[in-house]
C-alpha cells in the first residue's frame, strides 16, 4: 500500500480533495467507514457498531410490538364475537345460523343480522280453517240454468253471512 509521500503532487492534491469532500459529507463518510468495516471486521468503529446494534434492537422491538398488536387484536375479536354470540343466544337464535346469514346477505352488524333472521323466521298469520276457499263455478251449471245458479250463489252468500264468516275468504 502506497503512502501519501510516495504519491505525486497531483495525486496528493486529489487525495486531499477527496478527503475534504468525505469529511464535509458525514453520510458519505459513514458509508465509507461501514464498507471498510465489512472488509476489515477488526477495524475499530464504535459509532457504526453502536448504530448497528441500535438498529437491530429497534427491529426486534418493532417485531415484538407488531406481534403484541396482532395478539391484542385477535383477543379483541374473540371477545367481541363471544359477546355477539351471547346476544344471539339471548334472542333465542343459533349463532352459526346468524353468522351464515350475515355472510350470505352481506350483513356486517350482528344486531341487524339478529333482526333479519328473526323477521325471516316469523310465520305468516294463520288462516282460519272455517273459511271455505273460493271456487269457480263449473261452466255446465252456469250455462245450463243461469237464474237457478244466481239464486243458489246468493243463498250460499247469505248463509255464510248468517254464520258470521266473511265473504270471499
Amino acid at each position: 500500500m502506497a503512502s501519501l509521500e510516495d504519491l505525486t503532487p497531483e495525486q496528493q492534491d486529489q487525495a486531499m480533495r477527496l478527503f475534504s469532500f468525505v469529511k464535509a459529507n458525514p453520510d458519505i463518510e459513514k458509508n465509507i467507514r461501514r464498507e471498510a468495516k465489512k472488509k476489515n471486521p477488526n477495524m475499530a468503529a464504535p459509532d457504526i457498531e453502536l448504530e448497528d446494534a441500535l438498529a437491530k434492537q429497534r427491529e426486534e422491538f418493532q417485531a415484538e410490538l407488531k406481534k403484541r398488536d396482532e395478539a391484542s387484536l385477535s383477543q379483541l375479536h374473540v371477545t367481541r364475537r363471544a359477546e355477539a354470540h351471547a346476544r344471539i343466544k339471548s334472542a333465542g337464535l343459533d349463532p352459526e345460523e346468524v353468522e351464515k346469514t350475515m355472510v350470505d346477505a352481506s350483513i356486517s352488524n350482528y344486531d341487524t343480522a339478529i333482526n333479519y333472521v328473526r323477521a325471516q323466521k316469523q310465520l305468516a298469520p294463520a288462516t282460519p280453517e272455517s273459511i271455505t276457499p273460493m271456487s269457480l263455478p263449473s261452466g255446465k251449471d252456469l250455462w245450463a240454468n243461469k237464474n237457478e245458479f244466481a239464486k243458489r250463489t246468493a243463498f250460499d252468500a247469505i248463509n255464510e253471512l248468517k254464520a258470521g264468516r266473511r265473504l270471499g275468504q
